[in-house]
């Protein structure tokens, strides 16, 4: 199954599917790439087992999109309208050791 998206007045949810990986490029990329400057993003990872580093470079490249779109150019400070949300405990952990979690608000 693949990535699903659900759209509720200013917020988008993006629900991954079990393997997050670079073959889940452009259909990630089409969930985000119209949306509005104040759209707040979830990134549900609740069915997501296995992520590998080109996923984590997908999100850094999601990050940087919605940021230039906020007009902010300062790359060190976490986007308050992207949410990652229902981690796996090792998917939680991969985001700990990639430090992820001082760039994204993980919930």
């Amino acid at each position: 199954m693949g990535i699903t998206v659900s759209k509720s007045h200013n917020t988008i949810t993006i629900k991954l599917p079990e393997r997050f990986d670079y073959q889940s490029r452009n259909e990630f990329v089409n969930s985000y790439k119209t949306s509005p400057a104040n759209t707040i993003f979830i990134i549900d990872f609740s069915d997501v087992l296995f992520l590998d580093s080109s996923a984590l470079g997908l999100l850094l490249l999601f990050r940087d999109v919605v940021s230039k779109k906020q007009g902010n150019e300062n790359e060190s400070h976490k986007i308050e309208n992207i949410i990652f949300m229902n981690c796996q405990p090792k998917i939680l952990r991969l985001f700990q050791m990639s430090q992820f979690t001082e760039i994204f608000n993980i919930l």
